[in-house]
């Protein structure tokens, strides 16, 4: 069966050696094809993505990683050289944070891609809109079953009784603490946010006073500012986007000379999404590089090394063409396979132009020359080809 196989495609390319010219045309055309496939590949990072698969526990995995982005922080660290005394200092860098803050919360494009800055101050609105929209309504789903068991205790006779008496003796405090414990108290008689705030510490400051609050160094000149996102942070395009925009908008308002630091998922993730582009093309530039070499010292023939090339190099853009078409993304693993199937694919080219060169000493013509290796060696080429495909 697979030599019936050859036999179908052993025709065609005895006619790529009888109009060259032709061959070379389509194959330009192909490649053209292919390459506006592959540039709109997208790198990604992602579990999903890295591991395809749909087992469970990976799917799991992928969720908590992605949809649950606690993590997904870009730190913004401001430090200021001045010596001027420490009020002064706070006041410098405080500035600069409000300053960031009100700059994201206008612009239209940034402030639908942070949900919340913290530096200590009073946190963007959309964390509390979800605390009031989301967590609140939903609260009892939220609890462990130790604290669901106690949340129905306090909801016995018993319990409220004695939770209305620390009520009244709270509110017949004298002085102002009477008038701020009223107020709470009216708002959540039972005190049945504590069990929320216990689940979820960020929940607890709704609004955090500035002043003391803020995340100061030691010596109080440095402010970390933590800028969270709307995506995961392992779509490094969108990571890369709001690094970018953020670095923008900092370099815009930074007008106190500030020394502004980045770091964070968010910081790493651009990063890595800038070094497996680079990676991608140092590894298969010195891949290139590296075989030159080796054609000049074996064969000494820039024309054959060329060649060759021309021919790997068309195999793996029409590659990367034909996986665009099934996938929009690019994953690390994948993004340097390029110079691992440059390394491979040109042993093919090296044994059938090793064969052809020994052929047409003996026959003369190039075109004879090359069927005859065709009907020679390509069997065992096709072959060796599959292995690899298989392989990967």
């Amino acid at each position: 069966m697979f030599m019936r196989m050859y036999s179908i495609v052993r025709p065609a390319v005895h006619l790529s050696a009888l109009h060259p010219k032709t061959t070379v045309v389509l194959a330009v055309a192909f490649a053209v094809c292919a390459m506006f496939g592959a540039i709109r590949l997208r790198p990604t990072a992602s579990l999903h993505e890295m591991f395809g698969s749909d087992d469970p526990t990976t799917a799991a995995l992928r969720v908590i990683v992605e949809e649950f982005n606690s993590v997904d922080n870009l730190l913004v660290i401001a430090t200021t050289k001045s010596t001027d005394s420490k009020t002064i200092l706070r006041g410098k860098l405080l500035t600069f944070a409000k300053s960031l803050d009100a700059a994201i919360r206008v612009d239209p494009d940034l402030s639908d891609r942070v949900t919340s800055i913290d530096y200590g101050g009073e946190p963007l609105g959309r964390r509390r809109e979800f605390l009031k929209q989301v967590i609140l309504p939903c609260g009892l789903l939220y609890l462990s079953d130790t604290q669901f068991t106690s949340f129905l205790k306090r909801l016995t006779p018993q319990h409220i009784r004695a939770q209305m008496a620390k009520n009244e003796a709270l509110m017949a405090a004298p002085g102002v603490a009477a008038d701020v414990s009223a107020r709470t108290i009216l708002q959540d008689p039972l005190r049945l946010y504590d069990f929320i705030s216990e689940q979820f510490p960020f929940a607890e400051p709704l609004v955090v006073k500035s002043g003391p609050g803020l995340r100061l160094s030691h010596d109080g000149s440095s402010l970390l500012i933590r800028i969270s996102g709307t995506r995961s942070v392992n779509e490094l395009e969108f990571s890369r986007d709001l690094v970018r925009d953020i670095k923008a908008l900092v370099d815009r308002i930074n007008i106190d000379d500030l020394t502004v630091e980045y770091s964070g998922p968010y910081a790493i993730a651009a990063r890595s999404e800038r070094l497996i582009r680079k990676d991608m093309i140092s590894s298969i530039n010195l891949t290139v590089i590296l075989i030159f070499i080796l054609f000049m010292l074996v064969y000494r023939s820039v024309r054959e090394f060329f060649l060759a090339m021309t021919v790997v190099a068309f195999g793996i853009l029409i590659g990367f063409g034909i996986f665009s078409v099934f996938r929009g993304t690019i994953n690390p693993a994948t993004a340097v396979a390029g110079a691992v199937l440059c390394g491979l694919g040109v042993d093919y080219s090296i044994h059938l132009f090793a064969h052809a060169r020994n052929s047409m000493l003996e026959s003369g013509s190039s075109c004879k020359a090359i069927n005859h290796s065709i009907d020679v060696i390509g069997i065992s080429i096709l072959t060796a080809g599959l292995t690899s495909l298989i392989g990967f």
